[in-house]
């Protein structure tokens, strides 16, 4: 039964912990609730926006014309684990995820099929893959929110992404109701996921991920060089969004923030990292205005001083 709030408060569901409330707040519990958000669109007038850990999200303050899908679909159940499938009829046809392709290509034929909720929490994946052995994300360690979230940015770090194991994906969107989606029927690149086609809006459901099988004891190693080397150069414990920009291609978009002068930079509540100039950090307080100012003069400095356009990683609602 889709769970109906009004008018939820947003910044306690988002990492920055910024934001005013929304019109509502829908809860998925099962894929087909998904079928009355169009309706609750439109009968309350707002825009659908998907929530996950809200772990990229800055937030205007008041009432904002959106209401919150939450999936809450494998919240509750551990991944269910299967076998691979014919791994042979798959790189035929190009469906293999790298991850997958790579170890194919390797002749190493151990693999097996996850089906993930997107409710789950990307930790709790993470976790649960690299002590029962499959490869892929062990890199991730440390990476907050949701695994729909994670499929819908392409979440990734040191080496792995969602795009490396990702075999299809079960999303809705409006115009085409409740589909699974194989690698040839949506787009995935760099922090970014969309189904083929025009949509207003989609929603991830659920996924499956096709990972090699691996030591445990190995992954586990990997992961904990991940979560070392995120303490050591990110505001791990602050109330961040993630990264506020993406990577320009051959760049990072932290090195250009440095040489800006925006590292530690603050307005109000709100701040740059001292520790990494791509983390907007919520010190105490902060209001949307300062946060967004803050953004928004950075994008001209960097702009104006080199020449490069950032592009937002973090979503800004308002």
């Amino acid at each position: 039964m889709l769970r109906i709030s009004h008018e939820p408060q947003i910044a306690p569901r988002t990492t920055l912990r910024i934001g005013g409330r929304a019109i509502l707040l829908a809860s998925l519990e099962k894929p087909a609730d998904a079928e009355r958000l169009p309706g609750l669109s439109h009968d309350n007038g707002g825009e659908i926006r998907a929530i996950g850990g809200g772990s990229n999200i800055l937030a205007a303050d008041g009432v904002l014309p959106v209401i919150l899908a939450e999936v809450r679909i494998g919240r509750t159940e551990k991944p269910l684990v299967r076998p691979a499938g014919n791994v042979e009829e798959l790189a035929e046809t190009g469906q293999l995820p790298p991850k997958a392709a790579a170890a194919h290509a390797e002749g190493d034929a151990g693999m097996v099929r996850l089906e993930v909720g997107a409710g789950t929490f990307l930790p709790s994946l993470q976790r649960f893959c690299t002590e029962n052995g499959f490869a892929g994300i062990e890199g991730m360690c440390g990476i907050p929110g949701t695994v729909g979230g994670a499929v819908a940015g392409n979440a990734g770090s040191f080496g792995c992404d969602m795009n490396g194991v990702l075999l299809n994906a079960t999303v809705f969107t409006p115009e085409d109701g409740i589909e699974k989606l194989g690698r040839q029927d949506f787009e995935i690149g760099y922090r970014r996921f969309a189904p083929l086609g025009s949509h207003e809006w989609f929603l991830i459901l659920s996924c499956e991920l096709l990972m090699p099988k691996a030591p445990a004891a190995k992954l586990a190693e990997t992961a904990m060089r991940a979560l070392a080397g995120k303490k050591a150069s990110q505001p791990i414990f602050a109330k961040t969004a993630g990264c506020v920009f993406k990577n320009p291609a051959g760049d990072s978009a932290g090195r250009l923030l440095d040489a800006a002068g925006f590292k530690n930079r603050s307005r109000g509540g709100a701040r740059f990292s001292p520790v990494h100039a791509n983390f907007l950090e919520n010190m105490d307080s902060a209001r949307f205005a300062d946060a967004l100012s803050l953004i928004e003069e950075a994008e001209n400095e960097v702009f104006g001083r080199f020449g490069t356009k950032l592009e937002r990683e973090v979503r800004v609602w308002q």
